[in-house]
């Protein structure tokens, strides 16, 4: 038998050998993927889904420097004055105003623009369906303890104080790219835009 044969048949037993990731295993990452989704089919009948997510550990002045520039702020409370934000970036927020007022995803994002308080009054009952979702997605696990009972609190304007209000010593940011829609035709695109959500790292 050849070298490569061999190796490849001998990567298949070790392969063959590991338990398989549990599909009822409920992590943070796949609780976002299915609570975007939700959100979007059950707030907006709206095909949402997360394509890309990364996770990191910032401070509050960190997070004041990475939020997407003229992003929607929203500030979450949660339980013992425990504070987190939700950012959705330009083009996010007008896929989810468009879906909101106008029951569609136009083919090509507007130019971007300063977000406003009707902007917050319109994507708040979303926010908070997608962190309903997440936190009935991660009840049974460790994970409850830092996502549990945020809700959005306010719309915050400039970006600058969040240094100052998020004064935990780390919270755990999720970056993710959100895509809108269906394509409407062989050759057309699907609307994306990025999102940031941010909670107490422990709880």
């Amino acid at each position: 038998m050849p070298a490569a044969s061999t190796t490849t048949l001998l990567g298949r037993k070790i392969a063959a050998g590991r338990p398989a990731p549990d599909p009822a295993v409920m992590t943070a990452e796949r609780a976002f993927h299915i609570a975007f989704a939700r959100a979007g089919e059950r707030q907006m009948n709206l095909p949402l889904r997360v394509v890309a997510l990364a996770e990191q550990a910032l401070s509050g002045p960190e997070i004041a420097e990475v939020v997407p520039e003229q992003a929607l702020l929203l500030l979450l409370h949660g339980p013992g004055d425990g504070m987190g934000l939700a950012a959705f970036a330009p083009t996010a927020l007008a896929a989810l105003i468009e879906m909101l007022t106008l029951g569609r995803v136009a083919d090509h994002p507007p130019p971007p623009r300063r977000p406003t308080r009707t902007d917050a009054a319109l994507v708040c009952a979303f926010a908070d369906h997608l962190l309903a979702e997440c936190e009935a997605l991660l009840d049974a696990t460790e994970d409850r303890i830092w996502i549990g009972g945020f809700r959005f609190g306010t719309h915050l304007p400039d970006p600058r104080p969040l240094g100052v209000m998020l004064e935990e010593p780390a919270y755990r940011v999720f970056r993710l790219t959100l895509a809108f829609g269906l394509p409407r035709g062989p050759e057309a695109e699907v609307r994306t835009g990025e999102a940031m959500l941010a909670f107490p790292a422990t709880g």
